[in-house]
C-alpha cells in the first residue's frame, strides 16, 4: 500500500459562497508559489485571478501529494437551501434539490467534438438541434419528467448558451457538466492532476465559456486501455483525467458521475482512485452499469458506497456479435438488484441524443424513427415492463424521484 501522505498545517477554508457565486470565501486556501503575486480585491482579475492563483497554489505541495492516497489541504462546506436540500447548479441558476423532480442523470441533448460549432456551424446545425431537443424535452416534461443531467463535457461540443436556451424554452432543468469524455485533447494529456482540476473547478465555481453558468457535477471518462491487471487501472492520461475530477470534487464538494466500459470493469478501477483521493463516494455515480448483467461486478461496486446508473436504456436488440443485453434484459437485472436489496442505489436513465455532430443529420432522423419515444422510453416502456416483473410502483417512483434527489442532497 501506498504511504499516507503527511498533514499539512493548511487552515480550512469556507468554499461554500465561492462555489455558488455568493463572495470569495476562500482566502483561507494556500495563496500560490511563494512570491507569486495574487490580484488584489476588486482587481479586474478580481474572483478569477484569485482562484487560479489559490488552485495553482496545490502546485506548492509536494507532487505525491496530489496524485496519491490522502485529503486535500482543505475541506469544501455544504450549501444547504432554504428547504433542507442542497443548492444544485443548473443552466438556468441554482435550485434545491428537493425540487428537481423526475431526474435523468445521464443524457445529452446533442453531441459532437470540441470545436466543431463555431469552426464548422454546418455540422451542427442548431437550426435543426434545439427545436428538436426542445420538442422532444417537452414531451420528456408532458410525460412527468422535470431534470436530465447532461454529460456533454467540453471535448463532447458542449455549448453552455445553447443548453440554456434549450432548458428556457423546453421547461426541463438541465444540470451541466465539468470533466472531460474517454479520448481527451492533447492539451489535457499533457497536464497533472492539480491542473487539470484547475480547470474543473473553475466551470463549477466561476463560470462556463465566459458565462455565469455554473457546473453542477464533475465527469471522468474510461474505457479499454488499461495498463495494469484487468479491472485495476488505466492509462496515464486516464489516471490523471480521473484524479482530476476526484480533487475537483473535494474542492467544490460537486457529486461525480462516470462513464465506464464493463468488459474493463473499470467502474472498480474509478473507485479505488476516489478511495484513494478521500472522495466521499455518497457522491459517486458509476454510469453505464447496464451494459452488463453480472451482478457480481454490480453489488462489489455498490458495497463501496457509490451509486449505479442504470443509463443506456433504449428500442432494439442486439447488435450482431454483442454480449451487451438488450433493453428486456436491462430491465431484469433492474429486478435483480431491487430484488437484492439495492433498489435504493440505482438511477435510471437512456444516454440519448437528438444529434450526433459526427454524424449527418438523416443519421439524426434514423434515430429518431428508431426511436420515437426518446427521453420517454422509460417512462412508456421500461416502467410497465417492471411492473409486470412484480416491482411496485412506489419501487420505481422512488428509483426515479427519491434517488436522484438523495444523490443530490448527499443523503445516504
Amino acid at each position: 500500500p501506498r504511504p499516507s501522505p503527511p498533514a499539512l498545517p493548511l487552515p480550512v477554508p469556507r468554499m461554500a459562497a465561492l462555489r455558488f457565486g455568493l463572495g470569495c470565501g476562500c482566502c483561507a486556501l494556500p495563496r500560490g508559489p511563494p512570491g507569486e503575486e495574487v490580484p488584489p480585491r476588486g482587481s479586474p482579475a478580481g474572483r478569477v485571478g484569485r482562484l487560479t492563483a489559490h488552485v495553482r497554489g496545490l502546485e506548492a505541495v509536494p507532487r505525491p501529494l496530489l496524485v496519491t492516497a490522502g485529503p486535500l489541504p482543505w475541506i469544501p462546506e455544504t450549501v444547504a437551501s432554504a428547504d433542507g436540500g442542497l443548492v444544485v447548479n443548473t443552466v438556468l441558476g441554482p435550485m434545491s434539490s428537493r425540487d428537481l423532480g423526475m431526474v435523468l442523470p445521464h443524457e445529452h441533448c446533442y453531441v459532437s467534438s470540441a470545436g466543431m460549432l463555431p469552426t464548422y456551424p454546418e455540422r451542427v446545425p442548431l437550426d435543426y438541434v434545439v427545436p428538436e431537443a426542445v420538442a422532444a424535452f417537452k414531451q420528456l416534461k408532458e410525460a412527468g419528467g422535470s431534470t436530465i443531467v447532461d454529460c456533454t463535457t467540453y471535448d463532447l461540443g458542449r455549448n453552455i448558451e445553447v443548453m440554456a436556451r434549450i432548458s428556457r424554452e423546453s421547461g426541463i432543468n438541465i444540470i451541466a457538466t465539468t470533466g472531460s469524455w474517454i479520448d481527451p485533447p492533447r492539451s489535457f494529456q499533457s497536464m497533472r492532476p492539480g491542473d487539470l482540476a484547475e480547470l474543473y473547478i473553475r466551470e463549477a465555481t466561476l463560470g462556463i465559456e465566459g458565462t455565469d453558468i455554473k457546473a453542477g457535477i464533475i465527469k471522468c471518462a474510461h474505457e479499454t486501455g488499461t495498463t495494469w491487471e484487468k479491472g485495476k487501472g488505466f492509462t496515464h492520461v486516464g489516471e490523471t483525467t480521473c484524479r482530476a475530477a476526484a480533487l475537483a470534487q473535494k474542492a467544490t464538494g460537486l457529486p461525480i458521475t462516470t462513464h465506464t466500459e464493463v468488459e474493463e470493469r473499470i467502474g472498480l478501477a474509478q473507485i479505488r482512485i476516489f478511495e484513494e483521493v478521500g472522495v466521499d463516494l455518497n457522491r459517486v455515480y458509476i454510469g453505464h452499469c447496464n451494459d452488463s448483467t453480472d451482478l457480481d461486478y454490480l453489488t462489489e461496486m455498490l458495497r463501496k458506497g457509490v451509486w449505479l446508473g442504470l443509463d443506456r436504456t433504449g428500442p432494439g436488440g442486439k447488435e450482431p456479435g454483442s454480449t451487451r443485453p438488450d433493453w428486456e434484459e436491462r430491465a431484469l437485472t433492474i429486478k435483480r438488484l431491487i430484488d437484492a436489496g439495492w433498489g435504493h442505489r440505482i438511477m435510471l436513465s437512456h444516454d440519448w441524443m437528438v444529434f450526433l455532430g459526427f454524424a449527418p443529420t438523416k443519421v439524426a432522423k434514423k434515430m429518431r424513427a428508431m426511436n420515437p419515444d426518446g427521453y420517454t422510453f422509460i417512462l412508456r416502456n421500461v416502467m410497465p415492463r417492471l411492473h409486470e416483473l412484480g416491482v411496485s410502483k412506489q419501487q420505481t417512483d422512488a428509483i426515479l424521484y427519491d434517488n436522484p434527489v438523495r444523490f443530490f442532497s448527499n443523503a445516504k
